[in-house]
Parts: structure tokens; C-alpha cells; sequence
């Protein structure tokens, strides 16, 4: 039985390997090659798809070549993030990693751990003396932007495992069953906008506020920035001041809270005052309402550049947004702290009577992720939006049936002496889709100790290496 310290030896020395060759997602043709010269010089099977995955198949070592299929699958592309002043192309630098103690780090840049180092593990182990069934190595492209790899994988390669092992998680001594599905789209309607009738124009903006990951910050409850924005639109006009919009902004992706927003309107010199007015009592509600949650919100109003066109009536816009659903709609009824089914109001762009608004939806139950779509859908028809560039991804239900989560929280305690805390995540997984492709299947996402990534502090705790090693050694050997 080999060591820890050997273990890990023989993940870094294939981590070095994964990290010398270029992988930014999108741009992930070089790493795939790589995965298949590797997979040959070692006399597996391999073979690229049509988008790039790339699928080995690794025959039984000491069990009977009939012994159940299992899938090891992680994601080839990292994000690729510098540290500022750190002189680095992604396209055609290498990662230069630094053993710092009991932590991996790379040189001013991301280490891409995730999910290279989950590559890197399942690479040792198919070399080691470890026994196994059957495997079939998957590794996909595209996971931190699209999940273009997993959208796009032939069932074929999915159905009739019985076990798929994602190697894409972040903490060890953690083990992921469910995951939430995403639908995203863009809410799109189109408004009578002409010149201004109204002399004096205002820039309304709400900042200070936290935003952060409309999966995993959701049932924190913070404030959106975008329904700010239209609550004060919304009173200014039911407190009798008269206006047109010209424009409104916020967010920066459907995935993610709105932080700032910013509208632009045109109004009477005479009423500016009483929309400052306005401003400061919904500023003071927001901070009565969110106490404890945000407590740097800042409304504010000042003056603005004349715009050249205006919306008329902006009724059906503001009111299409405040009456969207935003924010947790039920929580888990297996697993406590866990959001179940949400949706965000993640961008607004209101310009030249154009408007678009940017949504996500995500649920962990099929069921109550078509409600809330089609309330989102219902809605739009409602107040003459369309709905357009929809994309979504399935849903990882929990099974409560799973033998292959029974098997790993039985294999962590008999080589820890401690229990794997066994949760879920409200945010999409590619495991989702590999569920809709094989429901038989049993699934479960396990990994190395990976903190900060996506980030040039990006790094990986060395002794966890061996923790995630062992631990599918221990899977596949049953």
C-alpha cells in the first residue's frame, strides 16, 4: 500500500503535467490532445467527441472485467486570473506552481486545482497498483463558462454506469448529492420612446450594496439593487411626481445579486426636490427593512445629461419587475440551511425604449423548477415581454437510495474514524445533466481541499490530496 506522502507525489507529478499546458476555458483543444496522448502512452482507449470531452476507458485491474462500470469525471478548462502586475497569457504561458509547506499555489496566477487537480488524482490512481472494475475517465470542456461539455456528452457514455464519481468538489471531508438546475433568459420588450417633454434630467443610483452569487448568497436575503431602482421609480410616481425614463442599468450577470443600478429620468425642475424626497424615505425603509443584512445601502440623486429619447409610460416595465419573483422561494425538506427553488433579477439595461432584463432561475426539484419558470413566463405575456436566449441545465435530485453515497461516507469513516458531511449545493453542477442522462446511475461529487479559486490566491492543501485518493481507491476496489 503506497503511503500518503507517495500519493500525493504521484497527483502532483501528473498536476505538473495537466498545469505546463495552456487550459483557459475556450481554449482547451491543447489540454484535450494532452489527455489523449497521455491515455495512450499508458494503452487506454481514447477519444474525443465533438466538442472537445475527452473519454477514456481503462480496463479492469485485478476484478472481473464484468464487475459494474464506473465513471470518473471531472472538467479540463480552468479560469485563468493574473495577479495584477503579473505579466502572464493564458493562451501560451504555463501555470508555474510553488509547494508552500502544506499548500500547492502557482506563481502570481490561478492554480486551476479546479479541476486539474481532480484530473491529476484519478490519473495516479488508473497508474497505481490500485484495483478497479471497469472506468471510463471523462473529463469535460467548457465547465466554468458553459458547461458546453456536459450540455453536449452523448448519453451513451453515461448510461450503464453504475456509479459516476465527479472529482470537481472543494472540501474533503465533504461529499455533494444534489445540486440545483439553472434557467437562464432575458425578459425583452420594446416601449414608445421619443424626444423628452420634460425639461430637467435626474440620475437615480442605488450602491453600497453586497450583491455576491445568486446560488449560494440567495437566502441571505440582500438587497437588489435592480428592484431598488423601481421600488423608488414606483413611489416617485405614486407620490405625484411625473417622469419619463431614459435609461436604467444594473448587474453585471444573471447569476450573480445586483450590487449598484442606476436610472435616468426626465422630470420637471419643480419636482426634483420632492424626488430627493422620495429617495431618502425609501432609503431609510430599505435600512429599517434590510438591518443587519445591508448596511451600506446609498441612494442618491444628482443631475444628469439631457437624453435624447425617453419611455412615455415606464408602468409596465417597473411593474413587471417588482412583481417578477426574486429571492428564495422554498428550502430543502431533506437537508436543513439547504434553499431549494430561487430566482434572481440578475441584469437590467433599459435604453432608447429598449429593455432587457436578466434572469435566473434555479431549483433542485424538477417540479418547482417548471413553476417558477412559467411564472416567470406568464408574467413577461402579461406586461408584453418576450422571452428570449433561454438556456438552462437539468437538476440533480437527491436520491435517498444512492449505494454509491452509502459506500463513500463508509469508506471516510473507516479511514478517518470521523463522518463525511454528506450536503448539497443551490447553484448547477454538470453532475445535473449526467443525472438527466442516466437517472439509474449513482452519483456523488468528492475532491481535494481547494481554496479562493478563480483567483491568483488560489490553492490547494496537499494532505487532502491523499484523503480524496484514498477515498476513491477504496470505491473503486469494491
Amino acid at each position: 500500500m503506497r503511503t500518503d506522502k507517495e500519493i500525493i507525489e504521484g497527483a502532483l507529478s501528473e498536476f505538473e503535467k495537466i498545469a505546463a499546458v495552456p487550459h483557459k476555458s475556450g481554449h482547451t483543444e491543447k489540454i484535450a490532445d494532452f489527455f489523449v496522448s497521455w491515455a495512450r502512452s499508458h494503452g487506454f482507449a481514447a477519444r474525443k467527441d465533438a466538442v472537445g470531452n475527452v473519454i477514456i476507458d481503462v480496463p479492469a485491474k485485478d476484478r472481473p472485467e464484468t464487475a459494474p462500470l464506473t465513471v470518473l469525471q471531472t472538467h479540463m478548462d480552468m479560469v485563468c486570473v493574473a495577479a495584477e502586475g503579473k505579466a502572464f497569457d493564458p493562451l501560451t504561458d504555463p501555470v508555474v506552481t510553488v509547494a508552500d509547506g502544506d499548500w500547492l499555489r502557482a506563481d502570481g496566477t490561478s492554480l486551476g486545482a479546479d479541476d486539474g487537480m481532480g484530473s491529476a488524482i484519478i490519473m495516479d490512481i488508473l497508474t497505481s497498483d490500485a484495483p478497479h472494475g471497469p472506468v471510463r475517465f471523462i473529463t469535460t470542456v467548457d465547465e466554468e463558462t458553459s458547461m458546453k461539455g456536459a450540455e453536449n456528452l452523448d448519453a451513451k457514455y453515461i448510461k450503464g454506469a453504475k456509479n459516476l464519481i465527479n472529482v470537481d468538489s472543494e472540501e474533503s471531508d465533504t461529499v455533494i448529492v444534489s445540486s440545483a438546475g439553472a434557467f437562464s433568459c432575458d425578459a425583452v420588450c420594446r416601449l414608445a420612446a421619443s424626444a423628452p417633454k420634460k425639461a430637467s434630467a435626474a440620475r437615480i443610483a442605488v450602491n453600497g450594496l453586497k450583491g455576491g452569487h445568486s446560488g449560494m448568497m440567495i437566502h441571505e436575503g440582500r438587497l437588489n439593487a435592480v428592484r431598488a431602482i423601481a421600488a423608488v421609480l414606483k413611489d416617485a410616481k405614486e407620490s405625484g411626481v411625473p417622469f419619463e425614463l431614459a435609461s436604467f442599468k444594473g448587474g453585471k450577470a444573471k447569476n450573480a445579486i445586483p450590487a449598484d443600478a442606476e436610472a435616468v429620468i426626465t422630470l420637471d425642475a419643480a419636482d426634483v426636490a420632492r424626488l430627493e424626497g422620495v429617495a431618502a424615505a425609501c432609503k431609510t425603509r430599505f435600512a429599517d427593512e434590510y438591518k443587519g443584512v445591508e448596511d451600506g445601502i446609498s441612494i442618491t440623486v444628482g443631475a444628469a445629461p439631457a437624453p435624447a429619447s425617453a419611455i412615455k409610460d415606464p408602468a409596465p416595465l417597473l411593474d413587471f419587475i417588482l412583481e417578477s419573483f426574486d429571492g428564495v422561494y422554498s428550502m430543502s425538506e431533506e437537508i436543513e440551511g439547504l434553499v431549494k427553488s430561487s430566482s434572481n433579477l440578475g441584469t437590467a439595461d433599459v435604453a432608447e425604449g429598449l429593455a432587457s432584463f436578466g434572469f435566473m432561475i434555479r431549483s433542485s426539484e424538477t417540479k418547482e423548477f417548471d413553476v417558477l419558470k412559467k411564472r416567470l413566463s406568464d408574467l413577461a405575456a402579461d406586461k408584453g415581454f418576450s422571452i428570449e436566449n433561454a438556456r438552462g441545465s437539468s437538476a440533480w435530485e437527491y436520491k435517498k437510495d444512492n449505494a454509491l453515497l452509502s459506500a463513500v461516507l463508509s469508506a471516510y469513516k473507516e479511514q478517518s474514524g470521523r463522518e463525511m458531511k454528506a450536503t448539497a449545493i443551490h447553484a448547477g453542477l454538470e453532475t445535473g445533466m449526467f443525472a438527466a442522462l442516466s437517472p439509474d446511475t449513482d452519483i456523488v461529487s468528492i475532491g481535494p481541499d481547494v481554496l479562493e479559486p478563480h483567483s491568483p490566491k488560489e490553492r490547494c492543501f496537499l494532505p487532502s490530496i491523499a484523503v480524496t485518493s484514498r477515498l476513491i481507491a477504496a470505491v473503486l476496489a469494491k
